[in-house]
Parts: C-alpha cells; sequence; structure tokens
C-alpha cells in the first residue's frame, strides 16, 4: 500500500460565495451561511471543508484515496503511540471538527503525547462535485453510516466502489502492521450521532479484533439515532425493558422495521459476508460504551422513521432501550462489556460528550485493562466534576464544557464570553445576534464596527471563530458549546 499524500484543502465554498457577493449583499450571504453551517447537512449541501490528507486503499487492483485528519503521519513509525482512536464525523461529514474535538480530549485527559488520532472523511456525491475532486476520491449517498459501498453516477463515475467499513478496517490494518507503532497496545473507534451509528454496525460486523487479537479494541458509541437489533423484538412501549415483535398492525405500517440498519434482514454486502448468525455473536464479544447526553432529547438530526421511532422517541430514549435490549438478547453478562455512561448537562453535542470526564475516561481508558477486564475499574469520580479541565470546577465555570480560566465575561451575564453568542442576552442565540455580529465582522480593536460583547475568544478580532461558535449553537441557549 502507498504512502499517505497531501493535498491543500479545497477552497470553502462559502469563502468564494462570500467574497463574490455584492458588499450589499454580504450580510444577507453571512446569514444564509451561519444557518446552514448550524443546520445538519442536506443533500445537495457540499462539505466546507475536504481533510487535506489521503489514505491510500486499493480495491480489486484499483487505488483510491480516503480524505482524512491525523495527529501523526502513518507513514512514519513512533514507539510513543500505545493508543490509536479512529472517530468518524457525524452527517455534516465534518471530520475536521470531530479531530478537534478528541484531540481536545486528549489534551484534556493528558494523553495527546502517546495517542494518535484519525478522522476519516466519507464524502457523498455533493463534495466531489464541488470540490471539482479527481476520481480516485470516492462517495457515499449517505450510506456510508451503515457500511455500504461508495457510488459511481454516470455524472461521477469512479473506477473502483469499496465499503465504508472496509475503510476503517484497512486504517486499522496499517497501524497494526508490523513496525509502524511498535507499542501499540488500544485501538479505540468511536462516533458521535451519525459517527455513532457508524460505529454500532461496525462492532457488529468488522473482524479486526479477531485479525489483531496482540491488541485491545474498544468501541464507544456516542448519540446515535438508531441502533442494529438481532431479532426482530423491539420495546413494548409503556413497559420498561419489555420486548416483543411488533403487532401485526405495526409491521404492517413499517414493513422494513427489521431490515438493516435496524435489523438483519436485507443486510449490505458486508454485513452479508459476515453472515446474520455470526453478526450476533461478533456484537456479544466487543468491548463497547454508550455515551448518552443526559439533554439529547431533542429532534435535531434525529432519524424520524417509522423503523427508528420503533427504538424510542428521543436519542436518550433510544440508547436506554438498547442497553436493556442486549442485556434481554444477551443475558445480564454482557455488561462485563459492555458499559453505560449518561453525560450529566450534555445534549447533542460531541464536544460536551467527548470532553466531559465519563466521554475522557471512555476514549482513554488506562491501559493494561484488557478487552472486557475493565468494566468493574471505574475511574472515580471527583466530588466536583471540572469537565473541561481547566482547573475550575463546573459548578463554579461560566462555560463548563470550554476550557477558559481567565472566565472572561465582558456582558457580565453569567455566561462566559468563550462560549456566549448570545449577544443581545435574550436566552437564545438567534437571528438577531447573527445580525449584529454580520455589522462587526471583520472589524479589530480600534475599529468604531469593533464591539467587545462579540469578540468571544478575547483575541482584539472579529470573525471566523465567531461566525463558527454562533452557528454551532444557533437556536439554542448559550453557555455550553464549545466554539
Amino acid at each position: 500500500m502507498g504512502r499517505e499524500r497531501n493535498r491543500e484543502p479545497a477552497r470553502r465554498p462559502g469563502r468564494i460565495l462570500y467574497a463574490r457577493a455584492p458588499r450589499r449583499l454580504r450580510g444577507i450571504v453571512l446569514v444564509a451561511l451561519a444557518i446552514l453551517a448550524g443546520a445538519p447537512a442536506a443533500r445537495g449541501v457540499p462539505v466546507g471543508h475536504v481533510s487535506p490528507w489521503r489514505f491510500p486503499i486499493e480495491v480489486a487492483g484499483v487505488g483510491l484515496e480516503i480524505p482524512y485528519e491525523r495527529s501523526h503521519p502513518l507513514d512514519v513509525s513512533s514507539p510513543a503511540i500505545v493508543r490509536v482512536v479512529i472517530v468518524i464525523h457525524g452527517s455534516r461529514r465534518d471530520s475536521d471538527a470531530y479531530f478537534a474535538d478528541v484531540m481536545a480530549a486528549a489534551q484534556v485527559a493528558g494523553e495527546a503525547q502517546q495517542t494518535l488520532v484519525i478522522a476519516p472523511q466519507f464524502l457523498e456525491e455533493e463534495d466531489v462535485v464541488a470540490g471539482s475532486l479527481p476520481p480516485t476520491l470516492p462517495f457515499w449517498d449517505g450510506g456510508w453510516r451503515e457500511g455500504d459501498r461508495s457510488r459511481s453516477t454516470v455524472a461521477n463515475p469512479r473506477p473502483a466502489r469499496v465499503s465504508s467499513f472496509a475503510v476503517v478496517d484497512a486504517i486499522v490494518d496499517r497501524v497494526t502492521a508490523p513496525g509502524a507503532f511498535p507499542n501499540l497496545q488500544s485501538i479505540v473507534i468511536t462516533g458521535h450521532s451519525a459517527g455513532g451509528q457508524f460505529v454500532n454496525r461496525f462492532a457488529a460486523g468488522s473482524a479486526a479484533p479477531d485479525r489483531h487479537p496482540d491488541r485491545s479494541f474498544r468501541y464507544v458509541i456516542a448519540n446515535p439515532s438508531s441502533y442494529l437489533y438481532f431479532n426482530p423484538e423491539r420495546r413494548v412501549a409503556g413497559v420498561p425493558g419489555a420486548f416483543a415483535v411488533p403487532s401485526a398492525s405495526a409491521i404492517a405500517a413499517c414493513p422494513g422495521y427489521d431490515d438493516y440498519r435496524y435489523g438483519l434482514k436485507k443486510l449490505n454486502s458486508y454485513l452479508a459476508a459476515v453472515g446474520s448468525t455470526a453478526i450476533p455473536d461478533r456484537y456479544r464479544s466487543r468491548t463497547v460504551e454508550y455515551l448518552l447526553g443526559e439533554l439529547d432529547t431533542g429532534t435535531t438530526e434525529l432519524s424520524m422513521t417509522c423503523a427508528a421511532m420503533l427504538q424510542g422517541d428521543r436519542r436518550l430514549d433510544r440508547g436506554t432501550t438498547y442497553f436493556a435490549y442486549i442485556q434481554h438478547v444477551f443475558g445480564g453478562a454482557i455488561t462485563a462489556r459492555h458499559g453505560l455512561r449518561i453525560v450529566a448537562g450534555v445534549g447533542h453535542s460531541s464536544t460536551g460528550i467527548y470532553l466531559s470526564q465519563p466521554g475522557r475516561e471512555a476514549l482513554f481508558e488506562p491501559l493494561g485493562n484488557g478487552p472486557g477486564d475493565g468494566r468493574g475499574d471505574e475511574v472515580p469520580q471527583p466530588s466536583e466534576p471540572d469537565r473541561d479541565g481547566d482547573g475550575l470546577p463546573d459548578v463554579s465555570d461560566n462555560c463548563p464544557l470550554y476550557p477558559n480560566a481567565d472566565q472572561r465575561d465582558v456582558d457580565g451575564d453569567g455566561h462566559g464570553s468563550a462560549c456566549d453568542p448570545d449577544f443581545d442576552n435574550d436566552g437564545v442565540v438567534g437571528a438577531p445576534d447573527l445580525l449584529r455580529l454580520e455589522r462587526s465582522f471583520g472589524s479589530r480593536l480600534g475599529d468604531p464596527r469593533y464591539d467587545p460583547v462579540l469578540d468571544m475568544d478575547g483575541n482584539a478580532a472579529i470573525g471566523a471563530p465567531e461566525l463558527r461558535a454562533l452557528a454551532r449553537v444557533f437556536g439554542e441557549a448559550p453557555g455550553l458549546s464549545r466554539p
């Protein structure tokens, strides 16, 4: 397999649109871009950033390349690396943001120097069109979440197709190759939201732990919209912990409820090669951590298909139901390998999940705990949690999920400036805040347009960091999310 290659990041379409817009319309363009940045990636909306590194993978003699982020070159040996964390992005395909979240968690946990973080990017057709990307870069139609093969269309033909699960298998093979990382002990595969869906199905299908028995594997699944069920049973509404085959009328209303990606019927080619009998056995044998946000009870990017709704009404409900389900299917002994952590004060936020203490513990469990022997050795919870690791306990931290030891609060509203894009203090980050930011966008200290309340990072300039911070929590309350 060839060496990794670097490609300059594609110029972001949003920047082009803003630069080319007439000056009198730039405010409107800025509003539109911010709303899009804060919304789920929709079909036809390309990613803003294509990861610069290229992971080579060969399929039937044809070379393909997968964009990805990494903290250390994969083709340069390092004895310092003892853990690899492979993080799978969400539906927005923002691998750079997920890479940054896990790197920040590694820094707070004191694990950055010995951890290699890798974030592959699974593009969709609109991404390769917008970036004029070469045919060696595969794309999917959303099926990357469940391991489907990439696509080839008349408009954008590709020389070969590859399962997204096979891509991660290949990354695992690369980092475990003889001489690559000689002291590597642990491989963690994690994902949040759509990435959590990926990891749940990948853990059930991949043979990576069986191919590499000399390494420990952990799967950290955070806030997915749905899960893979191993038999036709689903929850019995109103009866906690009870499961049964849905009624005939429910099945008639949702005939595909047990098809893959929700069940084991009509498997894709990757899972079909494993077989419906072996899949439950593989999942039972894996070491899995489920991370659920205590406040993830909304509908942001939530799957509302009838098959998903049979698993529960909201993500928190679906996650706790699934944890009860695997005990129902596999028996109570499964909790020796599968653990559930509910993250207090966090909603549907990869930043909040990964930077929390439960998130850091799940990602960076002390080495030496082999598969299945560390479930009872939890790190004691401090009496005053400090989820962002800035030295201030959450109870007295004005930005509990973003390190801000200076506690800067320009407008004096109790929310630290670093996590407070609610510039008008009405309790919701919305259009008035965006318009106020637009008026000062690009200004610096000394400029009449400069407004210190809007300078969230305190660098005497108002620009892209503030816009990204606002877009990330648009429509929500301020105070918790990281810029």
